[in-house]
């Protein structure tokens, strides 16, 4: 009876660990989904240690050095960056915001790209604990907003020639109105 016992035992263990090895496997497989996933995002993700050392970047972060993602992890940005400035900022940043604690920091800023261009970027980065090392990073992502910005500016330049061109007309009928809505404009 005891044998019977053991046999049952052992199909118990048998089948946990086969369980467990379906976790792993399927663990493995959502992980390679993720990455997709995250290359995939035209935003920058990224996560970068307190050392200023990258820990993931996708495709679209490493393309703005002009790299490719494999080409970063592990490297800091104060290498990577050929902006020293701008790397030594981005340094400083992630550095405060590990000590600043767990708010979430979002903000919108100038950067260049490799080819000396600005590209006006908004930045979420948001302080995290790898669960892995304990250690901590700093998780980012950074959305490239240079077209909105320059949109708005137009708009602004439209919005205030429509203004200028009702004062020039307001003009021509009667001066003091129109000079009235040339204060007002400027």
């Amino acid at each position: 009876m005891s044998t019977g016992k053991n046999n049952d035992e052992l199909g118990e263990a048998g089948l946990r660990e086969k369980r467990l090895e379906e976790q792993l496997a399927l663990a493995k497989l959502r992980e390679k989904e993720l990455r997709h996933l995250i290359d995939m995002v035209p935003a920058y993700v990224y996560s970068v240690d307190e050392e200023g050392r990258v820990l993931l970047a996708n495709k679209a972060f490493a393309g703005i050095f002009g790299k490719k993602s494999s080409d970063l992890t592990g490297r800091l940005i104060t290498e990577i960056d050929p902006n020293q400035d701008q790397a030594q900022r981005m340094l400083d940043e992630c550095r405060e915001a590990i000590k600043g604690g767990s708010s979430p920091d979002d903000r919108m800023e100038e950067i260049l790209d490799p080819n000396g261009q600005p590209v006006v970027v908004r930045s979420t980065t948001i302080p995290y604990q790898d669960p892995h090392t304990g250690y901590p990073i700093i998780l980012g992502v950074s959305v490239d907003v240079t077209e909105l910005v320059q949109l708005r500016k137009h708009s602004e330049r439209s919005r205030h020639a429509v203004v200028f061109g009702l004062a020039r007309l307001a003009e021509a009928r009667d001066g003091e109105t129109g000079a009235h809505l040339e204060r007002v404009c400027s």
